[in-house]
């Protein structure tokens, strides 16, 4: 028993801490006193001394006046550690508390970490993220009845919840069928005194009662009490609502994930990293109609098995058991150490086309910063440098803003990092390096930026675009990359002159250029330095994609379904599509990417099929999002127009869908010289009406399948880095 660690937890509500507490006791490591009194109002000071001179290890479960007592009071010998949920951030406690004597913050959520850093001066080095216990074993349970029509919220309080939403949500699915019901469980907003007493929160759940008994809702509404009979509770539930407008987990979500309900997950702040393969849903309309589709497709348990996949690896009582005996036990580390850029002596400036955490070139980079040696740094330099802007349309957070006013890079990794080259118009209230403001440029910027961070260093541009020359200063090196034929309209394949003259140019004096395809190599074959180019397949994060690769069956009788991955704008063939949707009314089509319309033509046919019952946009999706998706349908398509400037495409998502094994069809590509049935290529209506037919009917054990993912692993970013690298080392 020498070896027998004591342990004190103090909280005033240890509702997700308890389970937890039962699974370290079985290993016999621990010894555990509770106290919910310690830092109340009115707390016995004596005895909250008495078991601290008990403990070995001090635990405040939640940030708040508990921590600051034994912090307060902890003894040299001893080891504190503190949880942080979300209330904490609304409160005085996390300012005053003494972080020299915390050895480690435990965060549910890495959203609530990073601005709790920020926010209160956190030293980054004591905090982690370790998500909340789940005991999925305890909700394994055999569902009631026909479960998918009955979706269920836990946790109503406070209006944030946004039981509004459920009733928006709710309200919809009754036009689809009158059988949808909603169970609400968990305490009546007027049992809590506190939250009564105010106002606007009264207001709002009296409008929502009211909202219940004037309408036909009250007849699909149950209220059920609170209790702990939460996994008996979820045997009814086929879906699990998380329309909150912030939480720091959950859990209520992976409750019911582990009960076999399948997730709708709204796009709080955190959900996609929570729970990076949910589908989120942004408006109860949309939401509604997934729910719908859900209930008769084989898409449902696929996507729940991904669900679960998750909860599993990420929360299931033994993972985050062992992550708190390691916590407890293993010695204080330093866990964060700053890069020292100056011994970085080749920097690499590369101009994303977006936010790089949705560039298409993320992997590569990403890849290709593994690869570089040990002198050699990629700066990715993102579009946009007025800092109001960045702030006002959401496009950056305020905490990497105020890191950028004071020249600072956000690593990404040890050798890769990112910047908004912020110059001129910087708020006065923003404390920021005074040098930017004077800065009228982009360029001046990032030299300057460059400047306060490294030591002289050789400086070299990639480019993606022929009008991001202007960034180039004469004499600097620079590699122009053509991934796409972006010299031609990829709506018509009509010529674009102006950037096709500037491009010939910048092909001309570069001192390496890369090219995606053999078509795009002979179109610019004339303008470049043939022993300085290269053609390098695009290619995929392979292990991503690859990961929820099954051979189960699907369920005969459910719906088939098929599915697209990508942006959603005029290349797309909208017309095609809105004919096969109509045509093929007994399959479901997925489309997963960022709608980017200006034709009107195309827009009309967009809102045509939208209202089709047996369609579904979900909007942009992250890489986890739509690799989870794409591999629960049937047949992946890629119905792009055809012209010349499409002909030139190596596109990404083909590599993507390889890497699932799934059955493809695409139009035409003269950059792809893959055939049936590997790939299904058609050219008409009819040709894709033929090729779906005979792709619905693949089996999914057929070897043709592992065909295509051997062909998918050939083009992984981490092989394809080492050619891109190869030719890097020919321009050093």
């Amino acid at each position: 028993m020498n070896n027998v660690k004591k342990v004190l937890v103090s909280g005033y509500d240890l509702k997700f801490w308890n389970a937890l507490q039962k699974e370290l006791e079985k290993t016999g490591l621990f010894e555990f006193k509770q106290d919910t009194t310690i830092g109340n109002y009115g707390h016995n000071d004596q005895k909250a001394l008495e078991l601290i001179e008990w403990a070995d290890i001090l635990i405040a479960e939640w940030t708040l006046n508990n921590a600051v007592f034994l912090a307060k009071h902890k003894k040299p010998h001893q080891k504190l550690i503190t949880r942080f949920h979300l209330q904490e951030r609304w409160t005085e406690y996390p300012k005053i508390l003494d972080y020299s004597k915390v050895d480690g913050i435990i965060f549910v959520g890495a959203h609530i970490m990073q601005e709790c850093i920020a926010k209160f001066n956190i030293p980054s080095h004591i905090c982690q993220v370790v998500g909340n216990f789940i005991d999925m074993d305890k909700y394994k349970l055999p569902k009631f009845g026909d479960s998918t029509f009955n979706i269920g919220i836990i946790g109503i309080v406070p209006a944030r919840k946004r039981l509004d939403l459920a009733f928006d949500t709710l309200q919809e699915l009754l036009k689809y069928h009158p059988s949808y019901r909603l169970h609400v469980k968990g305490p009546s907003p007027d049992s809590y005194a506190w939250l009564w007493k105010r106002e606007d929160e009264k207001k709002y759940y009296e409008r929502l009662y009211e909202r219940i008994n004037s309408s036909d809702l009250r007849n699909h509404v149950v209220f059920d009490p609170a209790g702990d009979d939460v996994n008996y509770w979820l045997q009814k539930i086929g879906y699990i609502l998380s329309p909150s407008d912030f939480e720091s987990f959950h859990v209520a979500v992976s409750e019911g994930v582990s009960s076999s309900s399948l997730p709708i997950v709204w796009d709080w702040e955190g959900a996609s990293e929570i729970y990076p393969p949910f589908q989120l849903m942004k408006d109860p309309k949309n939401t509604a109609k997934f729910i719908n589709l859900m209930r008769n497709s084989t898409v449902r348990e696929k996507l729940l098995a991904h669900s679960q996949s998750v909860i599993k690896k990420k929360y299931d009582k033994k993972v985050i058991t062992e992550k708190f005996i390691d916590i407890l036990i293993s010695e204080q580390e330093e866990k964060f150490n700053s890069t020292n850029l100056e011994k970085f002596k080749k920097i690499i400036v590369v101009y994303s086309i977006t936010n790089f955490i949705t560039f298409h070139r993320k992997e590569m980079l990403t890849a290709l910063a593994n690869c570089l040696d040990d002198s050699s740094y990629l700066l990715i330099v993102e579009p946009g440098s007025h800092y109001k802007t960045l702030l006002d349309k959401n496009l950056e957070d305020e905490i990497s803003l105020k890191k950028f006013a004071n020249t600072e890079i956000i690593p990404l990794g040890s050798n890769i990092g990112r910047i908004k080259a912020l110059h001129g118009n910087i708020p006065k209230e923003v404390n920021c390096d005074n040098n930017l403001k004077k800065l009228t440029s982009l360029k001046d910027s990032i030299a300057y930026f460059i400047n306060q961070n490294f030591k002289n260093p050789t400086i070299y541009h990639w480019l993606y675009k022929p009008e991001q020359i202007k960034h180039v200063s004469p004499g600097e090196k620079y590699i122009y990359e053509v991934y796409d034929e972006y010299t031609m309209d990829f709506a018509t394949g009509e010529v674009k002159k102006d950037v096709a003259q500037l491009e010939e140019k910048v092909l001309k004096n570069a001192s390496y250029v890369f090219l995606t395809s053999q078509p795009l190599f002979e179109r610019k074959k004339n303008h470049i330095n043939l022993k300085r180019s290269k053609v390098i397949s695009n290619g995929v994060v392979f292990d991503l994609f690859n990961k929820y690769y099954s051979v189960e069956k699907s369920i005969s009788n459910k719906r088939k379904s098929v599915g697209y991955l990508g942006n959603l704008s005029n290349f797309f063939d909208w017309k095609l599509m809105f004919e096969l949707c109509v045509e093929k009314e007994n399959i479901d089509f997925f489309f997963h990417g960022q709608l980017e319309l200006k034709d009107e033509e195309n827009i009309e046919y967009f809102n045509k099929i939208n209202t089709l019952p047996n369609t579904y946009f979900s909007g942009r999706v992250t890489r986890e999002q739509g690799a989870a998706a794409i591999s629960c349908y049937d047949v992946l398509i890629i119905p792009f127009v055809i012209n010349d400037a499409m002909h030139a495409v190596n596109p990404l998502k083909l590599w993507e869908y390889f890497a699932t094994g799934k059955p493809v069809i695409s139009s035409p590509m003269d950059a792809i010289k893959i055939t049936q049935p590997e790939l299904y290529v058609a050219t008409n209506k009819q040709d894709w009406l033929h090729s779906l037919d005979i792709a619905l009917q693949e089996s999914e054990d057929e070897p043709v399948r592992e065909r295509r993912i051997k062909m998918a692993r050939n083009v992984s970013w981490d092989i394809l880095a080492e050619q891109y690298y190869k030719g890097l080392k020919e321009v050093s």
